[in-house]
């Protein structure tokens, strides 16, 4: 929406307290509007106490922190979790990197003001419409699949914006917008079905590796500014954490395939 506050001529602190409103509406809107499954959690609590009442197991609530610790950590011996983890690193820092340096980046290249902006409408355009394309295959095909051509797409974003020139900045935000929104809850569906346990609190801790990675794309860009006087390193750094998670979603791909082959013998065995 930001051309229409440039347009129109109002302020940013304008479209800040605009946000601010609409943040306090999703309050009332939640608690209104979004009821929980009330069947469902009862049964689910009751089933809770009967497994809590039969359980074998005594002195549970006498586990050690050090053990809850290794409890959280032993769901992520499964592979496909780790690379959900990787492309969810991936995903916040190529978000740090996009939000806090882009416009940055071709100021420092001396790109046209007109091109800035309209690298910015397009990366608007393109994360909505790119979300639904993406929502759409992920219905339609392997989900691992999918994110590993997401990530492809990234890379080729990348690519053109390390040569920021001419109109590269609009190819990258054409391409980074629409895969910009679709790794998130891409890699959580994939999460969820990979899960064999505790899912929720698998993907609250994989969400943390989304942040991290956040934060460490906004930080590294400042840093290797300042020691290199150029955005290189960065945007090379993002080359090869996208290429890293094609590839490991890719692997995930394979390992569904391996699974969906042996599964059937090991039922007629």
């Amino acid at each position: 929406m930001s051309p229409i506050f440039i347009w129109s001529g109002m302020t940013w602190q304008f479209a800040f307290w605009l946000s601010l409103i609409f943040i306090f509406l999703m309050v009332p809107v939640i608690v209104l509007f979004i009821k929980d499954q009330t069947e469902d959690n009862q049964k689910s609590t009751s089933l809770a106490s009967s497994i809590k009442e039969h359980s074998p197991l005594e002195g549970a609530e006498s586990i050690s922190f050090k053990e809850k610790m290794l409890m959280a950590f032993a769901s992520f011996r499964n592979p496909v979790l780790v690379v959900v983890m990787i492309g969810l690193f991936t995903c916040g820092f190529n978000m740090g990197t996009v939000d806090m340096h882009l416009i940055a980046m071709q100021q420092h290249t001396h790109i046209h003001g007109a091109v800035q902006s309209a690298s910015l409408t397009v990366l608007g355009i393109l994360e909505v419409s790119g979300a639904i394309l993406f929502g759409f295959l992920l219905d339609r095909m392997s989900r691992t699949l999918a994110l590993s051509w997401l990530y492809a797409v990234r890379v080729i974003a990348f690519i053109f914006l390390y040569f920021t020139v001419g109109i590269n900045p609009i190819l990258f935000a054409f391409l980074f917008g629409v895969s910009f929104l679709g790794a998130i809850p891409g890699g959580l569906l994939v999460a969820g079905e990979a899960s064999t346990g505790n899912t929720a609190r698998n993907i609250s801790f994989l969400l943390i590796f989304h942040q991290f990675g956040a934060i460490l794309g906004a930080s590294l860009g400042g840093i290797t500014f300042d020691l290199f006087e150029s955005y290189y390193v960065l945007t090379l750094a993002n080359l090869v954490l996208a290429t890293l998670s094609s590839c490991a979603y890719y692997y995930a791909y394979l390992l569904s395939k391996r699974a969906d082959v042996v599964s059937p013998l090991s039922e007629k065995a």
